[in-house]
């Protein structure tokens, strides 16, 4: 027997190679054989690929969103941090292209971004309350229908997801419940695939927005708001507990807030303190935030200034005006880079690199990316084969 075909009949030194292995090729190579499919598909391969791989941000998935009055779902465009790749590849993902359920009643539309996963809702334009949830896979193309909650007919919802494969290889999904007189927290599990209300109810609900769950370090984050408050939903816990919020000017507006993020195990929060955009970074032990990096606005103005001064939507020079055409999109850690920022400039996406204070072109970019994305509509790509 040859050492090729020792090695093909050993499943262990197979599965050794497969968890080097990216993602894509792995969903290839399920095509090689029924034992190779077999391996690739086992729970505790996957589980092992996934603890085993590191959190790698590969690019970025915006939404652009037309204004109210066309009642349309947004537009997606795949931001590679490989030029190369976007070089290669359409300038938009079509909203009918995301459609992965073909059963749903209309398009769907992304909410969340959580290690690989996407927590997802479809959108009618018939009727606006009608919202089915689900977790895609954009990797596997696999996703799963979550089942309503119990609730009341009237009750406002908030869903989050949590997701961490270094702890397991099933999935949470947090839903807040708001009505005129109460408020509940539910959990779903993926592993038992049923709702359950949470150990904790008591939630100071009035103080705080949950539309936008951050999953970071066993919790779900919310921002805080004017009043400073803010909130964590500890998932070990099943309670809600206060987090102190960045030590921002007294003066501090909300308007000035930049972007709210997870990454790489790592939990964001960028303002705009002109003429810097100033970034936070929240402890392990959530005890406080300080102060990772500063960015004086005028070094993207002096690199880029044939697009900021195109776009200018009137003839003032000032910071605050030209700030107004950049949205910071996300805070990743490249290998051989350090810390990137990646930002939108009308007309192009681009990173610094803090380490050197150079910028870089990672993608062209069309009219509908031209203007300025809220930071909740930014979400990070990074491929994962978790079962959904």
């Amino acid at each position: 027997m040859s050492s090729a075909e020792v090695i093909g009949s050993n499943d262990d030194i197979i599965m050794e190679i497969l968890l080097h292995l990216p993602v894509k090729s792995l969903i290839r190579f399920k095509l090689v054989s029924k034992n190779w499919l077999s391996l690739i598909s086992n729970p505790n391969f996957v589980l092992l690929h996934c603890r085993q791989s590191p959190k790698t941000v590969s690019g970025f998935i915006l939404a652009c969103f037309l204004p109210r009055s066309f009642k349309c779902p947004p537009m997606y465009m795949h931001v590679s941090l490989d030029e190369n790749q976007n070089q290669n590849s359409n300038s938009f993902q079509s909203q009918a292209n995301f459609h992965f359920d073909p059963c749903a009643p209309g398009a769907i539309i992304i909410s969340q971004s959580c290690n690989g996963l996407l927590l997802c809702y479809s959108f009618s334009r018939y009727n606006s309350t009608a919202c089915v949830y689900y977790v895609f896979n954009p990797a596997t193309n696999e996703f799963s229908i979550l089942p309503e909650p119990f609730c009341n007919e009237n009750s406002i919802n908030y869903f989050s997801l949590a997701y961490d494969p270094t702890i397991s290889r099933f999935y949470q999904v947090v839903c807040l419940q708001f009505s005129t007189s109460s408020c509940k927290i539910q959990i779903y599990s993926s592993k038992t695939e049923t709702w359950r209300d949470a150990k904790n109810q008591e939630l100071d609900y009035l103080s705080a927005n949950f539309q936008h769950g951050v999953y970071w370090n066993g919790g779900i984050h919310w921002l805080f708001t004017s009043d400073g408050i803010s909130f964590r939903f500890d998932i070990e816990q099943e309670t809600i507990l206060h987090v102190p919020r960045p030590p921002l000017p007294e003066d501090w507006n909300p308007h000035n807030l930049r972007h709210f993020m997870e990454s790489q195990g790592h939990l964001f929060f960028i303002n705009f303190d002109s003429p810097e955009y100033v970034i936070y970074e929240m402890e392990k032990d959530c005890a406080k935030w300080f102060v990772k990096h500063r960015l004086d606005i005028n070094l993207i103005l002096s690199a880029f200034p044939d697009e900021m001064d195109r776009n200018r939507e009137n003839s003032s020079n000032s910071v605050v005006e030209l700030e107004k055409l950049i949205s910071p999109v996300s805070l990743v850690e490249v290998e051989n880079e350090g810390l990137l920022l990646v930002m939108s400039i009308p007309g192009r996406f681009i990173s610094y690199r803090f380490k050197d204070n150079t910028f870089k072109t990672i993608r062209e970019a069309g009219f509908y990316f031209s203007r300025r994305f809220k930071w909740y509509h930014t979400f990070n790509y990074m491929e994962t084969l978790c079962y959904v």
